[in-house]
């Protein structure tokens, strides 16, 4: 999948996870380039960056689908 990140930059990625939650949708994905995994919110053809709380709500999603 490709997506324009939030400074402008078009990314290449490959989809680990999706979750829709109250019409937001987050993404787990790792950059083919650099093997990096990163977390988002998918608004149209962007990515926006996770705030604290976004982020926390996947950690505990993750943690639960582990158990």
């Amino acid at each position: 999948m490709i997506l324009q990140n939030s400074k402008g930059k078009v990314r290449n990625f490959q989809i680990i996870f999706e979750v829709e939650k109250k019409k937001k949708k987050y993404i787990v994905y790792q950059d083919i380039n650099t093997k990096n995994i990163y977390g988002g919110i998918v608004e149209g053809e962007k990515l926006r960056p996770l705030v604290d709380k976004e982020y926390l709500y996947l950690d505990k999603l993750v943690s639960m689908i582990m158990e």
